[in-house]
């Protein structure tokens, strides 16, 4: 059984660590799942990596060999698929992205850093700035000086396409934000296609604006990698898991 995970396997213990899903952290959840499965086996990755290993088999992402699989949900995650095989690394931390720091921050950024703390211990973590509740966040901030998410997504959005001036606004802040976290990875890894999943991943301005705000950010100033969207959306965790092997 192949079962899409928050957080990664410790390679030293076995045992869950880095899940946002926290009462996870700690436990052995590979074992403890089997034994109560009456002994069958069960593979865990994390939910990013199984959501990139089924775009990089057979979804948006397939006939490439370096696959960057990024979900811009309530949360943000990422993961590397090389040949058709997720890289885990040799701490779990293969594809790591969210908790990073954000890259080239400006005083905007800086201001909404003070006002919050991600559950990782730090404040000015990707994920809190490139999800979808970063979105809401940036458009809060804006609007009233707090990050508290006030509206969702999807009304930002459909303020936005009023011509809002504080949506367009906050829009442009993600547009920005996300650009450079994809530019500071795709100097390291440099991946042959990069698949969008997640509310966010809806939004089919991305597709057409992003390539143009990455490339400030990119060593050399050329960047021709495609930006897709998932083919298979919010199944692709579920499908990863079920291409997991032992």
């Amino acid at each position: 059984m192949g079962i899409a995970i928050p957080g990664s396997v410790s390679g030293v213990t076995g045992r869950i660590k880095n899940a946002n899903s926290t009462w996870l952290n700690g436990q052995n959840l590979s074992r403890d799942l089997s034994q109560a499965l009456q002994g069958r086996p069960v593979y865990l990755e994390n939910d990013a990596n199984c959501f990139a290993l089924s775009e990089a088999v057979d979804g948006a992402g397939q006939g490439y060999r370096v696959v960057w699989g990024l979900i811009l949900g309530t949360g943000s995650g990422s993961g590397i698929v090389i040949d058709g095989k997720t890289q885990e690394g040799r701490h779990g931390l293969g594809g790591e992205w969210g908790h990073n720091s954000l890259p080239w921050q400006t005083e905007e950024d800086k201001a909404m850093i003070s006002k919050m703390q991600c559950y990782c211990g730090f404040s000015d973590c990707v994920e809190l700035f490139v999800s979808g509740t970063g979105f809401e966040r940036a458009y809060a901030f804006l609007a009233s000086g707090e990050v508290r998410p006030s509206l969702k997504g999807p009304q930002i959005m459909e303020l936005c396409s009023g011509g809002d001036l504080t949506a367009v606004a906050a829009f442009e802040a993600y547009l920005s934000r996300l650009a450079r976290a994809i530019a500071a990875t795709v100097n390291v890894l440099d991946p042959d296609v990069i698949v969008l999943g997640g509310g966010m991943s809806n939004v089919d301005e991305l597709y057409s604006r992003l390539p143009e705000a990455i490339v400030p950010y990119i060593f050399g100033h050329e960047f021709s990698t495609p930006i897709v969207k998932a083919r298979y959306g919010d199944s692709s965790g579920v499908r990863g898991a079920a291409w997991l092997n032992p």
